[in-house]
């Protein structure tokens, strides 16, 4: 990507944010405008009841205040994913040249504000290897009870992206189960590969290439499983 690219490209998205925040200050005159509020109530007699505090929000001000925190969630979320996106492409920079990103950038850039997709930054590195390598895949792909990181089908593989914080010997335990449960819905042939946060910041670009081998290693240790089976 080009410096003119990289400039128009954050100067959109500047546009964008700006853009819903005027619509969030809108809808928030608004809705004070028409959010009546109550003290005293007079009731006949000589009594009088008092409500502290209280306030009265009609049907039509809480559809425009969800609509508020909807919009602001919205703006956060994508100040976030763009931030993300920058530091991928900062990450990759420095051991591929980005040019050969520049498709590859264009798909994830399209998806990017999707709701439950590309959580972290590593989450969109390994999107942009794939989409580069033209590796076909799906994104958070519900399995059942689970919910995969991506899909690789042509490849017969589930792609999980763990952190550091995920490992420990329970966690394992969980995640085998895991795994297991979720080959066993896929059906035969089908494997699921966990990668490490640490290896997708530091090998990208050999993500698929040690795909593959992982692949081809667990081919031959289930021949030589069968053939110790046989003997």
């Amino acid at each position: 990507m080009t410096a003119k690219e990289y400039l128009s490209q954050a100067y959109y998205v500047d546009k964008r944010i700006q853009s819903k925040l005027i619509q969030v200050e809108s809808l928030r005159d608004l809705a004070n405008k028409v959010t009546p509020t109550s003290g005293t109530e007079h009731v006949s007699g000589s009594r009088s009841v008092h409500r502290m505090d209280l306030k009265y929000t009609c049907r039509r001000c809480r559809g425009i205040k969800a609509v508020v925190k909807k919009v602001r969630s919205n703006i956060i979320s994508t100040e976030k994913k763009d931030k993300k996106l920058e530091i991928a492409i900062k990450r990759i920079s420095k051991v591929a040249s980005i040019t050969n990103y520049e498709k590859a950038y264009a798909v994830v850039k399209k998806y990017i504000n999707r709701d439950g997709w590309f959580q972290s930054t590593e989450e969109i590195m390994t999107a942009l290897e794939l989409v580069r390598r033209k590796i076909k895949v799906r994104h958070q792909v519900q399995i059942s009870k689970y919910s995969a990181d991506f899909l690789l089908p042509d490849l017969k593989v589930v792609l999980e992206i763990d952190g550091k914080p995920f490992h420990g010997v329970e966690r394992a335990e969980k995640e085998k189960k895991r795994d297991e449960f979720t080959v066993q819905q896929l059906g035969e042939g089908w494997e699921v590969i966990r990668i490490d946060t640490e290896y997708i910041n530091t090998n990208v670009t050999r993500l698929v290439p040690a795909i593959k081998a992982i692949l081809e290693s667990r081919r031959k240790l289930k021949i030589l499983k069968s053939h110790a089976r046989v003997h």
